[in-house]
């Protein structure tokens, strides 16, 4: 689309391309006609001068045939005349350079059509379009951006959770202590058992089953312990390996917004890139205004020019119209 816009801007500049093409056709046709006519003059007036030259001796206007009252008056419009006939090649010059330079514009312009229609084809339906979807991808970007800061305070969550369980490792250290306590009490009552059918000197019966009674109390009390601990434990491993789980996906969901965000920043490259070289189009379409610029003046000279041949053709109708007049006037 940029190359499409370059091109119509390089020829058309601020100007419209039909009304630029209208334009250029009517400065051709009357270009073409200005030739004509500096043609045709040429050819008149010479042979102005020549009938007039012929006839010295009875002068008169080769137009209304009126006859001049002194040679001095005939040879005062012979000189005007040849005064025109010398301006004629530089008049001609000028219209045919202008001609050319037109028909040269103007041929381009026929060849730019495809060109604008390709243009305007594109701002109707794709450039819509494409509008549309840089707009998507700006919005999909910014809910992208916005889940990254979500997970990022899940992440933080995890860790926190992490470092939680990290701390129950001392509970972790007396469960162990505990067990070895307990089988070392297992040891005692099992050495105690074996001894009840015969009970050392200086204690009871009585003495013996207390003591038994309470390090049985001390082993359930440890027993409970350890599985408090146990269930514990058990519990901060199925929430770790939850947490680990959920740290897994929260990677390959951030290594997945990571390309997106890869994308986003490449079509943000483009969108720079774009921008810069509409900017260079932009001062194109300056520079091509700025050439563009002598071509108006040139139309503008041209008009001028046209309008006064017009102005000298009418004059010199009017003129010869009124010797015509008088002429009749005279010879009534």
């Amino acid at each position: 689309m940029a190359r499409y816009e370059s091109k119509l801007q390089e020829t058309c500049g601020d100007e419209e391309y039909d009304t630029l093409k209208e334009n250029l056709y009517n400065g051709i046709e009357q270009a073409k006609s200005k030739c004509s006519q500096l043609s045709a003059f040429e050819t008149i007036f010479k042979k102005y001068i020549s009938t007039m030259e012929e006839k010295k001796k009875e002068p008169c206007c080769p137009l209304c045939h009126r006859q001049f009252n002194t040679l001095k008056e005939m040879q005062n419009l012979v000189d005007e005349l040849k005064d025109k006939i010398r301006r004629v090649p530089e008049k001609m010059t000028a219209q045919k350079s202008g001609l050319e330079r037109d028909e040269k514009n103007y041929e381009q312009l026929q060849k730019l059509r495809s060109v604008k229609d390709n243009l305007g084809e594109i701002e109707k339906t794709k450039l819509p379009s494409a509008k549309d979807k840089l707009s998507k991808v700006s919005q999909e970007c910014e809910e992208l951006q916005n889940k990254i800061e979500e997970l990022e305070d899940v992440r933080l969550v995890i860790e926190s959770e992490e470092s939680r369980a990290g701390k129950i490792e001392p509970d972790l250290v007396m469960l162990e202590e505990n067990q070895r306590s307990l089988k070392s009490l297992d040891k005692e009552i099992t050495l105690l058992q074996a001894k009840m059918e015969g009970v050392a000197p200086g204690r009871s019966m009585q003495l013996v089953t207390n003591e038994i009674s309470d390090c049985q109390d001390k082993v359930d009390g440890l027993n409970r312990v350890i599985e408090r601990k146990r269930n514990q434990i058990s519990q901060q491993e199925s929430r770790l390996a939850t947490l680990t789980s959920n740290v897994h996906e929260l990677n390959s969901e951030k290594l997945r917004l990571s390309g997106e965000l890869q994308r986003r920043s490449h079509l943000e490259e483009q969108k720079a890139e774009l921008t810069a070289v509409n900017m260079e189009h932009e001062r194109e379409v300056k520079e091509a205004k700025r050439q563009l610029e002598p071509v108006k003046g040139r139309l503008v000279e041209l008009e001028k020019e046209h309008k006064s041949l017009f102005n000298e053709q009418q004059e010199h109708v009017e003129q010869t119209n009124s010797k015509k007049t008088k002429s009749i006037r005279g010879f009534n």
